[in-house]
């Protein structure tokens, strides 16, 4: 899949043709009018013929100016249609992608989309009519030139070769430029995108200074980008002129000859001349194309790339345990196993009196063991592309009720088991089941309505709040209602201006924190999961918060299966059933 670079559509087929016509009729102006100008009317003597003469120039004028509006109003319409469809297919790539797997940050990808497709779209815009119209214009007016004096006209093209070479020579640095250019605009987007993201961090801290010294080496690399390859392209028309004038020199001691032998009239000449004059344009303007069409080139290849899941050479993508390829991903291959690498963990219950004392306060007894379970893990081994083995031996039966919490230290692999459990990453080894079906055979759809997810950031996106809670999801304002008087926010939401229709700022700006983590939770029930499964869910709440969001995930596992990772105690104690992260191979002397 790649970006075409000739149109496709009926709008940019039109608008080529719309080119090629204002290329012959900007041609056709001379041997209309300049010709029977000078040997009809003024060496003849012929006025009378002069109203004919004009009056088919101005046709010719006016036809080669609709053409011209033609031209630009039909590739425009081309390149906005081709910009909105790539942008609409790359967006569906990345959000097909394995979760987790983007090939470069958000902010410097959002930067690559853009910044690619402005330069597909302003090579459609201008590059490619001018490539098809002056091509043709140039190719005519070498016709005429041939049919007036071939000696001449057979000079006149050995003569351009040179600036033929030349602006090979500067399309070829362009293009490389663009690629250079490109990847330095990236890491701008990254670092606008992460300043302005943590704007209360880096107020808080005094660290404007800061930020802006990080931000500062990737400016002035563009900077310097930019500016090499304005300058080169700005070689192009001044180093064509002079080779062109200088053709056009010994072009004129050819027809000076001519008129002498008696082979050609002064109308001949001057119209060979008009011809030459009119093949200055082109060549000016062709570069000019060219250059369009070389950077359009290489955005487009690296717009391949991009669909292709692929991460740009030099780029600086998102790295850490989660971030990296996993084996057994879309993303994965074979693991590089490092000789310091961490010894692999698997998950085994800690004792009955480590678990459960705030359950058992709340007159909840462990979950029940009879009838098969929601969750089944069978021998199940999981690793990254760096180091080792994360996870090894894995066995897990999860009830489909009980509030289930994982603990460990950080890296021991608790998000990848939630991972693996909501089929972002698959297994290097062994089995994940969902009620008794192989993981990797539920469809798709079926999966997300039977398992729901909180990120750890709570991924609460921007806009009226309806959207934000339903996902895209039919729900009506009744079930949308009930989700949030299940988490004990129908009361908050309903104070709002708007209610439902109030609109949230980024990362759900205008909520508190605790109630940013009960609205991802109502967004997850929306659907009424069999299983609701949580990355740290209390890990950025204060105490009276914790303690809210404690009680409301110990409520609903009464009807469903809660999974939570987390480091901290309150939500340890209150589970029904404690995993901790143990040595793979010493689970039996757990607890």
């Amino acid at each position: 899949m790649s970006v075409p670079l000739f149109p496709r559509s009926a709008a940019g087929l039109l608008g080529c043709l719309a080119a090629v016509v204002n290329g012959v009729l900007r041609v056709a102006i001379v041997p209309v009018f300049v010709t029977p100008l000078f040997d009809r009317v003024l060496q003849a003597e012929d006025p009378a013929a002069l109203p004919g003469v004009l009056a088919v120039a101005a046709l010719v004028a006016v036809g080669g100016s609709l053409a011209l509006w033609a031209q630009d109003a039909l590739l425009g319409r081309a390149a906005a249609r081709l910009a909105a469809d790539w942008r609409r297919r790359l967006y569906r790539a990345l959000l097909d992608g394995p979760p987790g797997r983007l090939p470069g940050s958000s902010g410097g990808l959002a930067s690559r989309i853009v910044n690619d497709l402005r330069e597909v779209e302003t090579y459609y815009r201008y590059g490619l009519g001018t490539l098809v119209a002056e091509s043709v214009t140039l190719v005519l007016i070498l016709v005429l030139l041939v049919r007036a004096d071939a000696l001449a006209a057979l000079a006149l093209l050995a003569l351009a070769l040179p600036s033929v070479l030349a602006l090979r020579w500067v399309g070829g640095y362009l293009e490389r430029a663009a690629d250079r250019s490109m990847a330095q605009s990236e890491a701008v987007g990254r670092h606008l995108q992460e300043g302005l993201k943590h704007h209360e961090l880096v107020r808080a801290f005094g660290a404007r200074r800061f930020m802006q010294a990080r931000f500062e080496p990737a400016n002035r690399a563009v900077e310097r980008a930019m500016s090499q390859r304005s300058l080169i392209a700005g070689l192009q028309t001044p180093l064509t002129q002079v080779l062109v004038f200088g053709a056009i020199g010994v072009l004129v001691v050819f027809l000076v000859n001519g008129v002498q032998r008696g082979s050609l009239t002064i109308g001949d000449v001057i119209a060979f001349l008009t011809l030459v004059a009119l093949a200055a344009t082109p060549t000016q303007l062709l570069p000019h194309g060219y250059a369009h069409y070389r950077q359009a080139r290489a955005a487009a290849e690296r717009l391949a790339r991009l669909a292709a899941g692929d991460a740009e050479p030099g780029s600086d993508p998102a790295t850490g345990a989660v971030g990296e390829p996993a084996v057994g991903s879309a993303a994965g291959g074979a693991a590089e196993v490092t000789a310091d690498a961490p010894p692999a963990v698997t998950f085994a219950p800690l004792a009955p009196e480590l678990a459960g004392a705030a359950a058992a306060a709340a007159g909840r007894g462990a979950p029940e063991a009879a009838g098969a379970p929601l969750f089944a893990l069978d021998g199940v081994a999981f690793a990254y592309r760096r180091g080792g083995r994360l996870l090894e031996g894995v066995d897990l039966a999860l009830p489909r009720t009980g509030l289930v919490v994982v603990s460990g230290a950080s890296g021991s692999g608790k998000t990848t088991l939630l991972r693996l459990l909501l089929r972002f990453d698959a297994p290097v080894a062994g089995e994940v089941r969902l009620g008794g079906e192989p993981l990797s055979a539920v469809e798709e759809a079926e999966l997300r309505r039977r398992v729901a997810y909180v990120p750890q950031d709570h991924g609460i996106l921007s806009g009226p709040l309806r959207e934000v809670l339903a996902m895209g999801r039919e729900a009506s304002d009744a079930a949308l209602w009930a989700a949030l008087n299940a988490v004990g926010l129908a009361a908050v939401v309903r104070a709002l201006p708007d209610g439902l229709g109030s609109r949230l700022g980024e990362d759900g700006g205008g909520l508190s924190g605790g109630q940013r983590q009960r609205l991802a939770i109502a967004r997850a029930l929306l659907g009424d999961p069999e299983a609701l499964l949580l990355d740290e869910p209390t890990s950025n709440l204060d105490d009276l918060a914790e303690r809210e969001i404690v009680a409301l995930l110990a409520r609903l596992a009464r009807q469903r299966l809660v999974l939570a990772v987390t480091h901290r105690p309150a939500l340890a104690e209150a589970a029904d059933l404690l995993l901790a992260a143990v040595p793979a191979g010493a689970a039996d002397q757990a607890g």
